[in-house]
């Protein structure tokens, strides 16, 4: 009788983890060149609400967004010397899409300034006519 209660309670868990409402993103953040980036932010932000999850990609380029509610999110990533990419995900109960994301250099600005003094240089200028009558 026991083992029959422990098998239910035990079957009673697992439903009820089951019926979670909740979802997941995983992926890949890597550059132009394929090479997986260490510590970009990957950011999500519910379009319905004010939730938001923000992790960093570990040491392979890789992150992991779980326990996330359905819905649209707009995703965010950055990372250090690359121009921000923006998109849109669409989490259903208990999808776990994964995604890759390629990031391209962020453009080079640089400003020159350059300074210098103008010398006058002067001339003579003749100032004798001749006039033939």
């Amino acid at each position: 009788m026991k083992a029959l209660a422990g098998c239910l309670l035990l079957m009673l868990c697992v439903v009820a983890q089951a019926q979670i409402p909740e979802g997941a993103l995983v992926g890949t953040v890597s550059d132009v060149t394929g090479a997986r980036i260490n510590a970009a932010t990957v950011t999500v932000i519910a379009r319905d609400s004010s939730f938001t999850r923000k992790v960093r990609t570990n040491k392979s380029g890789e992150f992991s967004l779980e326990s996330l509610p359905p819905g649209t999110y707009d995703l965010r990533v950055e990372a250090t010397g690359f121009a921000t990419k923006t998109g849109t995900v669409t989490l259903a109960v208990t999808s776990m899409p994964s995604i890759s994301i390629q990031l391209q250099p962020a453009p080079v600005q640089q400003t020159v300034n350059v300074e210098g003094r103008r010398e006058l240089i002067t001339q003579p200028i003749e100032t004798s006519s001749s006039v033939v009558k």
